[in-house]
């Protein structure tokens, strides 16, 4: 069992006023996780929940992409807007310490370009 404390958790009181108040995490280890590496991951959403599913892509050209379906992941939409959130902040981190992150759509237009005398 490994303990982890967290920053204090703002609690609202009556009269609009805040009071922090100390909350310690512990983390009851269990069977091992498995772990999966993806390189695609695609999302879909409804009224009740947010599903991400990860795969990985195996084999691709401009007739065919072969994908493999790895891992489906389906939160509550506030436990995926704390995704966002969370995964927004790593990112900029990121960005800080190591550069800019291409994105697909930048691949794309970049491909595109490169294709345009085969027009």
């Amino acid at each position: 069992m490994t303990q982890d404390n967290n920053p204090p958790i703002e609690e609202a009181k009556a009269g609009g006023e805040t009071q922090q108040s100390p909350r310690q995490v512990v983390l009851v280890e269990g069977s091992p996780l498995p772990t999966y590496y993806a390189n695609n991951v695609n999302s879909t959403i409804s009224v009740w929940d947010v599903r991400l599913e990860f795969g990985l892509i195996e084999n691709s050209d401009r007739e065919k992409l072969e994908l493999r379906n790895l891992a489906r992941v389906i939160l509550s939409p506030p436990q995926a807007k704390a995704l966002e959130l969370l995964l927004g902040r790593q990112l900029k981190l990121y960005e800080r310490r190591f550069g800019a992150i291409p994105t697909s759509e930048q691949s794309a237009a970049n491909e595109g370009e490169d294709d345009s005398d085969d027009l």
